[in-house]
């Protein structure tokens, strides 16, 4: 009885322990991730225009909120900030997920199958709920669900230099990195959502750099993430593979929508873009018809469908996949 007693204490003393260390290194990760959106802050008060040029009126008071969080105590579960997972995180059960699902299991070839289900990619990072038959969060099927897509219409032994536009929280980003660790990741997002990726990021990837600009850099370490400020989009020239964006651009002002045509999205092979058709209820997003037909004067190959939501809740959304004709 005693040995039992000495085991429990042992045990007990050590979980206290461990979670003591995790939760201290959590707390410079957030003091780096303060420091950061302090530095992308400074950059952001350069241009008097900011709001109206670069953040859509719908992400005005998100951002604003974020601000606030970001600003405040660490918070291991801020996830479930009500800014963060009211417009980032997808919750439940539902017919979206059951879609995906069956995408999953059914849609994808043998070999894409086999990529996609060869690591383990869920994180217990903001306790999620797990989803079967996966057992991953709602959030993290659905960005499956996206690279699935992308692996069935791209030759990803091509894919080198992947640009984000809008990353949400970094759940995105860090599966893609999984799948191709060889990969290079630009991502472009507003301050306040730069610093929650970082944050996440470090966290979750900690053999990977994770580099946030104040800047844009002379040149991108290979096979590093790169943050950088949506305020750069226009100043930036870079070849990419791959560009992704799913529903940020179609949330974004008619100005960035326009620049990222005029950039043809920085010269990608290969582009993935999911989005509102016009606008959900009163949110009024610019209209489809800026991004979709500046991809035809891009790409050579264009295939352009409804998204599941938009099949199953009745509201307008499409899903975009644009290929050039890449010589082998």
């Amino acid at each position: 009885m005693n040995y039992l007693k000495s085991y429990f204490f042992i045990f007990f003393a050590c979980s206290f322990f461990i979670e003591a260390i995790m939760s201290e290194s959590f707390s410079n990760l957030w003091k780096d991730m303060q420091e950061d959106y302090n530095k992308l802050s400074e950059i952001e008060q350069r241009d008097t225009l900011f709001q109206e040029k670069f953040c859509h009126p719908f992400w005005q008071k998100t951002r604003s909120d974020i601000k606030g969080l970001i600003k405040g105590k660490p918070q291991e579960d801020f996830l479930k900030f009500s800014a963060i997972a009211g417009t980032m995180v997808r919750s439940g059960f539902n017919n979206f997920q059951k879609y995906e699902i069956d995408f999953l299991t059914f849609g994808l070839s043998e070999k894409n199958r086999k990529i996609l289900f060869s690591h383990n990619y869920d994180t217990d990072f903001g306790n999620l709920q797990k989803l079967p038959p996966f057992d991953v969060s709602a959030n993290t099927l659905g960005h499956l669900f996206y690279i699935g897509k992308i692996l069935e219409g791209c030759d990803i032994s091509k894919i080198k230099t992947i640009v984000e536009f809008g990353g949400g929280y970094g759940n995105l980003a860090r599966l893609i990195k999984q799948i191709i660790p060889q990969s290079t990741l630009i991502l472009f997002d507003l301050p306040e959502t730069l610093a929650i990726q970082a944050l996440f990021l470090r966290y979750t990837l900690k053999n990977v750099r994770i580099f946030v600009h104040n800047k844009i850099p002379n040149l991108f370490k290979e096979g590093a993430i790169h943050l950088l400020p949506v305020f750069f989009v226009e100043d930036l020239n870079v070849d990419t593979n791959l560009f992704i964006s799913t529903f940020a651009l179609s949330e974004s002002t008619e100005f960035l929508q326009k620049v990222m045509l005029n950039k043809r999205f920085y010269n990608a092979d290969y582009c993935y873009i999911v989005g509102q058709v016009n606008g959900w209820g009163p949110s009024k997003f610019v209209n489809h018809c800026t991004i979709i037909s500046g991809m035809r004067d891009i790409f050579e190959d264009i295939s352009c469908i409804p998204f599941h939501h938009g099949l199953i809740e009745a509201v307008g959304s499409y899903e975009i996949l644009g290929k050039k004709n890449i010589k082998t």
